[in-house]
């Protein structure tokens, strides 16, 4: 596709969902957005049934949204996906989010990389986080 016609909007929007069970409350959802993330709830666009969409004023205005996460709306988690300048709305699937797990009292003979893997693979897929995220939750 010519790149002339593209909306740079995207670099500035984030996708999301409240993963609940619940049908969720709209009007809460963006009374609760608009206060924590200083917007106007007007911002806040139905993208698809259970999909929203914002486009902040500014790549980091969304980006510091996004990196202060974890999000939560009555106690149900906020998934965030940043906006993908060739997905359609369908094609947006939030099913996952990365968590640092901190394990207290393991005995010594479990504290080597090989076995937090391990016991970490429990949980869901390990991944090394990226050195930049480290200082953030140290």
């Amino acid at each position: 596709m010519d790149d002339t016609l593209q909306n740079k909007d995207y670099q500035r929007t984030l996708i999301f969902t409240v993963l609940t069970d619940w049908p969720v409350k709209v009007a809460g959802l963006h009374e609760m957005l608009s206060k924590f993330w200083k917007l106007d709830a007007s911002k806040i666009l139905d993208f698809r049934n259970d999909l929203f969409r914002v486009d902040f004023p500014s790549c980091f205005e969304r980006d510091r949204i996004f990196d202060r996460g974890p999000w939560l709306f009555e106690g149900d988690l906020i998934l965030l996906h940043k906006g993908e300048p060739n997905l359609r709305p369908e094609d947006y699937f939030l099913n996952r989010a990365d968590f640092w797990v901190h394990m207290v009292g393991l005995p010594l003979a479990y504290l080597t990389s090989n076995a937090v893997k391990k016991l970490t693979s429990e949980l869901g897929s390990p991944f090394e986080p990226d050195p930049k995220d480290v200082s953030k939750w140290s």
